[in-house]
């Protein structure tokens, strides 16, 4: 072997160089001997990097606690989006609706006079104009007769029994959908000779709310009226005093107790609402808004939210003062038993006692707020006409498609909030049909300017479509044409019709237009 090699210079191998490899760093081939070589240690085992789990996200914990150490900073990322988590999101805001008041335009300005020449026409011109060939609705001869007492009284109940019976007026409630007819009346063309008859005044009094004492049962003395003493006199009186006060509470009492009945029965038919052909639960009332207001705030079952009025206490107890010596200064002066008799030895007994009757204001039995209404003129047949009229409900939906009105317009409107059978949180708004149209009347200028708006519609909505048909066409004779699926309108009570008919035909997913034509159930949902 040569002197020079590396194996010559470090030396024949012994033994101990014979075991196996432990693991250690070889050394790298030099010349010189390195005293601290890499090779007399042992090298460090190589860490295994964790799995990452499915679930990355950090608990909520972890998160607040790196962002307290300020380890949780944001890093730039290419081609991402920075959000910081301590801004909010700017998101679109939802269009406010303000109400809209509309007002009448077509009532002309009479100035100071007071006249009125409609009146003064004869009676065969004015039935002429208020006739049943007139055109005139039922509303209209309600509207007549609730503004002039000229015509409350021509409209007798056998007049508005023949207009009930002519505009196929029904008996109607809120509870069931089917509607009752009325009976036929005897002359059924009465109402075509309103004004050419002569009608006795049929004006009905204010009942008076006077009552007769009972039966007395309080301290009476005894023997003939003439032999009373002064004494005897002064504890009758006192006693009829106390019982005819107990007479006229009880006697209120039952009166309020009557009409607080009344208005029971009156809420339990307004609990329901005939909403198109179904009866539905009325879960509130909302008032119209007035002009430039938004609409009421909901909670989150879609009901109103009520608002709690604050009331300022720092007048509270100047105000209460006042009240409190405006009542002691109003306050009856009662009778005082007086102590002493008087001197007068021919003292004689008063005349006989002619109180026997006793008379009740409504204030004392009506509650504040309240009004008590009184039919001077009552007619069961135009009353039916007013319920018949007011149990038309529609819906919002409805009410804009048909009548062409706007959702801040309906906002003035007052209606109520029904169940909905799509959605729980979400109630539909049923209005009264006479109120929509008569705001479409106010809103397109009288009932003409109503009819020409209708009608401009109409032929806007004919031209688009044939505009569409000729762009379509186009199409197909281009060879561009592509058939868009359209879904068909299903009312949420024709469900179980639309699965029996599908059932027996068949049809496609996309549930199409032209699926239904050539499967032959082409029917008009």
């Amino acid at each position: 072997m040569d002197e020079c090699s590396p194996s010559s210079l470090e030396g024949d191998p012994s033994e101990e160089d014979a075991k196996p490899f432990d693991f250690k760093r070889q050394a790298s081939p030099t010349w010189d001997n390195d005293e601290d070589a890499d090779s007399d240690y042992q090298a460090k085992p190589t860490k295994k990097k964790a799995k990452k789990s499915s679930n990355t996200s950090r608990s909520s914990t972890s998160k607040a606690k790196a962002q307290d150490k300020g380890k949780g900073k944001l890093k730039q990322k290419r081609g991402k989006k920075i959000v910081d988590p301590d801004e909010e999101e700017d998101k679109p805001k939802k269009k406010v609706v303000l109400a809209k008041q509309v007002y009448w335009k077509d009532i002309p300005n009479w100035g100071d006079r007071t006249d009125c020449p409609l009146l003064q026409l004869p009676g065969d011109v004015l039935d002429m104009c208020f006739g049943l060939k007139s055109g005139l609705g039922v509303r209209d001869y309600v509207a007549l007769a609730g503004v002039s007492r000229y015509f409350r009284h021509h409209f007798t109940p056998d007049i508005f029994h023949s207009i009930c019976w002519s505009k196929g007026v029904s008996h109607v409630s809120t509870l069931h959908t089917t509607a009752r007819q009325i009976d036929k009346p005897e002359t059924p063309s009465l109402a075509n000779h309103i004004f050419s008859r002569n009608v006795d005044d049929w004006k009905t009094a204010r009942p008076s709310k006077i009552y007769n004492y009972g039966n007395p049962i309080h301290y009476i003395p005894e023997g003939p009226r003439e032999v009373w003493s002064e004494a005897q006199y002064i504890v009758y009186k006192e006693e009829q005093s106390k019982w005819m006060e107990n007479e006229r509470k009880t006697q209120i009492k039952s009166i309020r107790e009557t009409l607080e009945e009344q208005m029971k029965e009156d809420k339990k038919k307004k609990a329901w609402a005939i909403v198109g052909a179904h009866s539905r639960k009325v879960l509130a009332t909302v008032k119209g808004r007035e002009d430039g207001e938004p609409a009421i705030d909901r909670d989150e079952h879609g009901l109103p939210v009520k608002v709690k009025k604050v009331v300022d206490q720092s007048d509270t107890t100047s105000e209460r003062a006042e009240i409190e010596d405006q009542v002691q200064t109003n306050k009856k002066k009662g009778k005082k038993r007086s102590g002493r008799l008087t001197n007068n030895k021919r003292w004689t007994v008063p005349d006989t006692d002619t109180e026997k009757e006793y008379e009740i204001l409504p204030q004392q039995y009506v509650n504040n707020g309240e009004r008590l209404i009184y039919d001077h003129w009552p007619n069961e047949w135009r009353c039916l006409a007013v319920k018949w009229i007011n149990n038309k409900r529609i819906n919002k939906t409805e009410a804009m498609r048909v009548y062409k009105v706007t959702e801040s317009e309906l906002l003035c409107l007052k209606h109520v909030l029904v169940t909905n059978p799509m959605s729980r949180k979400i109630p539909q708004q049923a209005f009264l049909e006479a109120a929509v149209e008569a705001l479409a009347w106010r809103s397109h200028g009288g009932v003409e300017g109503h009819k020409q708006y209708i009608r401009a519609r109409a032929i806007q909505t004919q031209k688009l479509a044939q505009n569409r048909r000729d762009r379509i066409e186009k199409a197909q004779r281009d060879g561009t044409y592509v058939y868009k699926h359209k879904r068909r309108y299903v009312s949420p009570y024709d469900w179980w019709r639309r699965d029996f008919v599908y059932d027996f035909y068949g049809s496609c997913e996309s549930d199409c237009e032209a699926c239904a034509r050539e499967n032959g159930s082409d029917y008009d949902w």
